[in-house]
């Protein structure tokens, strides 16, 4: 039958009334003294009634132990004022003094255990009167839900007497072990027979066998690399996956501080003084914790992962390892870099298709007056005005195209949008009065200031401008209107010309789409850029 050792920490944790027959008088007072000390952990007080021989000697091992506050904790009781006053043992006034101890504790919704030495006068048939005392306090007890230890001198009480004492308590104790009391009446659905206690421990037994093997499973056969760190920070496993991933062996890794793994190099350096935040941000929020960071291999390769951190938990609730998977992004990273590059090689074909179409309405009609010219000298002037027209109308559709195409050196500082704005509005004017509109802002504050690159600011400010006064056919108001907000500002520029229809809305930002007979089709791709 399994067994748990007093000196230890028992696993008993809530409720437990516990018989406790002791002959030796040096191991009784070291399980009291444990018994105090593991009720303390559990942030128990802790009642103790005893005689004052053995009280003394129990304080004597608390000693330089227990700080005031625990020592707070510990309630020592007088045992012959319960069992042995007047001669006389008494189950009501026995009751009623260990409620009177212990209620007011209870009220005030403290953990609290007992250890009661429980001795009696030499009285007349004094076994059906323990039986008896032991029934009422053993009800006392399930009633509170508290450990309570009732502790007899073995010396002193007969085998028989014992036995039928045990039928009253759930748990059995000698000087060394602490079992189940195979006699106790109190619960027989909570206390089945031994036959069947035996069944429930192999089906326990086969239920743990099975979560084992699963957890097993998922750790080797999972395609991402698994890592387990334990509670000193120290690598405890590491699956197949990781070894082919980094290239280092088990051998390589085990016993490894995590702060300190070659895998994490390159890591280690750019966080030298915090260490790995990753890992402390999973041991202080106790749940899965997900990030995206770069790894490194044992031939010095450098891979994204998905690293993906959670704790193991026991019994008790509490973390005891963590489990720290990390999954190569490097696929998802090429399949990006494909799907960018076949975008760019949708829009390059998108631009050329265009320039063709656009540049051969002009080059047509330069090559038409070209051989008109060849033909007839005459009407010279008007064919190089038509000519020249066309050259310019290249010359602008090839400017904006350098403009999307060119890298651009950009330099990116702090600058009033205000006062940005407001220079462009200067700009713009002059033509905005020829097509008789009026031009105003709205703006919270004359100074916001962002960092940003002031050309290609200007520039979108200008293409947006000039798009709202070209709208307008019969002139009105142009409205730029800035708002701010905590982290993002807000840039409208609200005309009143006749709207948009929704057919062409959907193709507005296409390559050389637009609606002006003079328009590139450019100039929105280029403001989006």
């Amino acid at each position: 039958m399994k067994t748990a050792f007093l000196t230890e920490e028992i696993e008993i944790k809530n409720k437990a009334h516990i018989l406790y027959t002791y002959q030796s008088e040096e191991k009784y007072v070291n399980n009291a003294y444990s018994y105090i000390m593991t009720g303390l952990s559990n942030n128990h007080h802790v009642i103790i009634i005893e005689n004052d021989i053995l009280t003394k000697k129990i304080q004597e091992k608390l000693t330089g132990i227990l700080s005031e506050d625990e020592l707070g904790k510990v309630h020592f009781y007088n045992n012959y004022d319960y069992y042995l006053a007047n001669d006389h043992f008494h189950i009501d006034r026995i009751v009623q003094n260990f409620n009177r101890v212990l209620v007011p504790l209870v009220k005030q919704n403290i953990s609290v255990r007992t250890w009661a030495h429980v001795e009696w006068p030499k009285v007349e048939n004094i076994s059906q009167v323990l039986m008896d005392f032991e029934e009422n306090a053993d009800r006392e007890i399930n009633k509170h839900g508290i450990i309570s230890v009732c502790a007899y001198d073995g010396n002193s009480l007969s085998a028989s007497m014992q036995n039928k004492i045990m039928e009253w308590h759930e748990y059995f104790m000698t000087d060394d072990a602490l079992v189940r009391s195979y006699l106790y009446r109190g619960n027989d659905a909570i206390f089945p027979s031994l036959s069947d206690q035996d069944l429930r421990d192999k089906k326990v037994e086969r239920q743990l066998y099975a979560k084992n093997e699963q957890l097993q499973a998922f750790m080797k056969q999972n395609l991402d690399s698994v890592m387990i760190v334990g509670q000193n920070e120290k690598v405890l496993y590491i699956n197949h996956i990781f070894e082919e991933t980094f290239g280092w062996s088990a051998d390589e890794i085990l016993g490894l501080n995590v702060y300190e793994l070659p895998v994490a190099t390159a890591f280690s350096k750019e966080k030298r003084d915090q260490k790995d935040q990753n890992i402390q941000n999973i041991k202080e929020a106790g749940s899965i914790y997900k990030v995206e960071c770069t790894r490194q291999t044992k031939d010095g390769k450098s891979i994204k992962v998905l690293q993906t951190c959670f704790p193991f938990r026991d019994e008790d609730d509490q973390i005891f390892a963590w489990v720290v998977i990390l999954r190569d992004q490097t696929e998802r990273y090429q399949a990006q870099d494909l799907l960018l590059q076949s975008d760019k090689l949708s829009i390059a074909g998108e631009l050329a298709a265009g320039i063709a179409h656009e540049i051969r309405n002009p080059v047509t009609a330069i090559k038409g007056f070209l051989q008109l010219l060849n033909a007839d000298g005459k009407n010279v002037r008007t064919y190089y005005s038509v000519m020249a027209s066309e050259i310019e109308r290249i010359e602008l559709i090839l400017s904006e195209l350098l403009i999307l195409a060119k890298p651009q050196s950009t330099d990116f500082k702090s600058n009033n949008l205000i006062a940005l704005i407001k220079d462009v509005i200067t700009l713009l004017d002059a033509q905005a009065n020829m097509n008789s509109v009026q031009i105003k802002t709205i703006c919270t504050n004359d100074e916001i200031y962002v960092k940003c690159d002031v050309n290609q600011i200007k520039q979108i400010c200008i293409n947006f401008i000039k798009n709202g006064i070209e709208a307008m056919d019969s002139g009105g108001v142009l409205t730029v209107k800035v708002e701010q907000s905590t982290n993002e500002i807000l840039l409208s520029f609200i005309d009143e010309g006749k709207g948009i229809p929704e057919s062409i809305l959907k193709k507005l930002g296409q390559p050389f789409f637009t609606t002006k007979e003079n328009g590139t089709g450019l100039g929105l791709m280029s403001a989006k850029k």
